[in-house]
């Protein structure tokens, strides 16, 4: 007789990010372990303004900033414990001479969600992926035009036939963050994507 497995132990989840202090993009990629394919995603953004406030900061101690990353983290982590991802990957930090106060912030909003995923399981992978391999990966124009990777996105048969959420009710950073999942099992996972 042969070993049966039950139908929960077949599917895993990778978690894949693009990240922000005020709008971090967030998709889950359902996969199944026998066929190695993605067999849904949900997408959606985590609002900072929208998020519940779970520690009380006296404002004249701490920066805006400090109450952002902490609301930011308490709702990350629930996401997690919500979906118990295998796996999680992160967009990495850009640096661009027009903005480059940007970077540190996402080296900053980046070191604290994957501090969330040792604290959600300190056997969880969490990798980056950077930019242009996400660009690169669902074919979109190389240029900062954030409306290429929608496009991309939207062309790419396989990601639309698996995609639960509506793509046009979708902000740039959920679209994004399909993306960056896409990259990452598409170079560093064992999955069939065709």
């Amino acid at each position: 007789m042969p070993l049966e497995i039950p139908d929960g132990f077949k599917y895993y989840k990778v978690l894949a990010i693009d990240p922000g202090l005020n709008r971090t993009g967030l998709s889950i990629f359902e996969m199944d372990m026998v066929t190695r394919t993605i067999v849904g995603i949900t997408s959606f953004t985590l609002v900072n303004e929208k998020l519940e406030e779970q520690i009380e900061f006296e404002e004249e101690y701490h920066p805006e900033r400090v109450f952002k990353l902490y609301r930011l983290k308490h709702a990350f982590l629930q996401v997690l414990l919500e979906h118990r991802p295998v796996a999680v990957a992160s967009e990495s930090p850009f640096y661009s001479s027009f903005r480059p106060s940007a970077y540190a912030s996402l080296v900053e909003v980046i070191s604290h969600l994957h501090d969330c995923v040792i604290q959600y399981n300190h056997n969880t992978l969490f990798r980056t992926v950077e930019p242009m391999v996400v660009k690169k990966a669902v074919g979109a124009a190389m240029s900062s035009n954030k409306g290429s990777v929608k496009d991309a996105v939207m062309g790419n048969a396989l990601l639309m036939s698996v995609l639960k959420t509506d793509i046009h009710s979708l902000d740039e950073h959920a679209i994004d963050s399909i993306a960056v999942g896409y990259a990452f099992l598409k170079n560093f996972g064992e999955v069939k994507l065709c």
